[in-house]
């Protein structure tokens, strides 16, 4: 091994190569059959939307539910065009743009542990917890979202390592915080790690306990009036016509059911996100591999594990004393401390991010629709899996391969879940194929009401949207031409 990595380390990577593999990681694991991929659940209204009303009706649509990220939708829809390729495009260099400002965050944070930082960059962008990254025209723009709060914790930092540029960076970091804030509420319980990460920044500097709490509070507290402000907008002015604030009601009427309820939802969340969602992955083997393209599932991990285990190999090559980066090199001189305040980054980040649904009565679960929650949970997992990897296992050479395998498996699980989607899509297709061709003219104003429809990814009234346009496809105005309902209540709302 040691002769092979001598050969090739004239052309070893070095970490501005990050961005570029962690595109490849992207790719690997959600980009192998965008070709063969559509549209999914709150996508087609979305799309069919604007096609009809203009770019502007998106601001009017999301305005009673989720009123600033109506203009992120309408700014961004040229970009992904009108086809099901262009939009899997753009969910993909979404995610890609969030990733990398996630790991460009951390090195602000952690400028001495860029390798680490690396890694988690690498499991935040596959984390198996969160499975609908291909309903492309919603999560885009939610992938934007986060990439502008990683955006702001990273300027954050930057100002209390350069206080020459505060005066800039400080105003630039609250705007960029403000805005995801207010736009998408998956960002409340995120926006309170800021005051843990400018902790651990301030810890450089040798300052007492006291004084450095007080410069904590001291940096955190224009930050702390955003994130008020957004609190009692959310929960004492705007009402959403989607998600009903139910806190404030339960915690009056009975505040210790409340708290009990939370306790309990919390520990699941945690349990969920950092054990079953990664252990999940091991049942990629456990179904049959006989139908293609399933079939590659296999290829994919192996393809993932060579790409991830080479390339930090070769990244950590030489960057030491040691002469060989896959050497038992132990843990650095902080006895593990950089491994504990990264697990305790992630725990926080995780409970914290249970508070949005937790507030508005919504279900978690490691399943469609509800693994949408798991958003929130994918930087808190990441940094905990990496912390807590560099806390057990005390050699490179170990982690690596650990981490490796992970990345890897997280790989193929994704691979497997598009393979759903694409069957999914391809059901999807068979099913509007049919109808045309038993109702080749149905006449507008037709309702058409099922008790079930047998298709996976879709829900609510999304498939209202393909319906108006293929029998009504001149249809300009804001009057349906066509409906379809269910006879009763969704499951979910059983």
């Amino acid at each position: 091994m040691k002769a092979i990595l001598k050969k090739i380390s004239a052309v070893r990577p070095g970490f501005n190569s990050v961005p570029v593999a962690l595109l490849a990681l992207c790719f690997l694991a959600y980009g192998i059959l965008i070709n063969r991929l559509g549209f999914y659940w709150d996508d087609w209204p979305n799309f069919w939307m604007p096609q009809v009303l203009g770019d502007m009706a998106l601001v009017e649509a999301f305005s009673i539910y989720r009123p600033f990220i109506g203009p992120l939708f309408a700014i961004t829809n040229p970009l992904g065009g009108e086809t099901t390729l262009q939009w899997q495009v753009f969910g993909i260099l979404s995610r890609w743009l969030a990733v990398v400002a996630f790991w460009w965050a951390l090195q602000k944070v952690w400028p001495s542990r860029r390798r680490e930082v690396t890694w988690v960059a690498m499991a935040f962008s596959v984390y198996p917890g969160f499975g609908q990254q291909w309903v492309a025209i919603i999560y885009g723009r939610w992938f934007i979202l986060l990439s502008i709060f990683f955006f702001s914790l990273g300027a954050t930092v930057w100002a209390l390592r350069s206080p020459q540029r505060s005066k800039i960076l400080v105003p630039v970091s609250l705007l960029t915080a403000a805005y995801p804030l207010f736009a998408l509420e998956y960002i409340f319980g995120m926006e309170l790690l800021r005051p843990l990460i400018i902790w651990f920044v301030l810890g450089e500097r040798g300052e007492g306990l006291a004084q450095r709490l007080k410069n904590t509070l001291k940096r955190w507290l224009p930050y702390l009036v955003v994130w008020f402000s957004y609190t009692i907008w959310r929960a004492f002015i705007f009402r959403s016509a989607l998600y009903d604030f139910q806190f404030t009601r339960n915690i009056t009427s009975d505040p210790f059911g409340t708290v009990l309820n939370l306790a309990k939802v919390e520990a699941q969340a945690v349990v969920d996100t950092l054990v079953r969602a990664w252990t999940g992955t091991f049942q990629l083997f456990s179904v049959p591999f006989n139908e293609e393209p399933a079939l590659f599932s296999p290829l994919v991990v192996v393809l993932c594990l060579l790409f991830v285990v080479v390339y930090l190999a070769l990244l950590d090559y030489d960057r030491s004393r040691k002469s060989d980066g896959l050497e038992d090199e132990e843990t650095p001189a902080d006895g593990g401390g950089w491994g504990v305040k990264a697990m305790l980054l992630g725990i926080f980040g995780i409970v914290l991010g249970v508070i949005p649904p937790w507030s508005a009565g919504l279900p978690i679960r490691l399943h469609f629709m509800w693994d949408r929650f798991f958003f929130s949970f994918m930087a808190g997992a990441s940094l905990f899996l990496v912390g807590f990897l560099e806390y057990i296992i005390k050699t490179q050479r170990q982690r690596l391969v650990v981490l490796g395998l992970l990345i890897s498996l997280a790989t193929g699980h994704h691979y497997r879940t598009a393979v759903s989607f694409q069957r999914a899509w391809d059901a999807q297709k068979e099913f509007f194929w049919q109808l045309t061709w038993r109702i080749p003219a149905m006449e507008p104003g037709t309702t058409l009401m099922t008790h079930e429809i047998e298709l996976d990814y879709y829900s609510d009234m999304s498939l209202v949207a393909p319906l108006n346009m293929i029998y009504a496809p001149d249809n300009d105005t804001r009057e349906l031409s066509y409906m379809l309902l269910y006879q009763d209540a969704p499951w979910w709302l059983a």
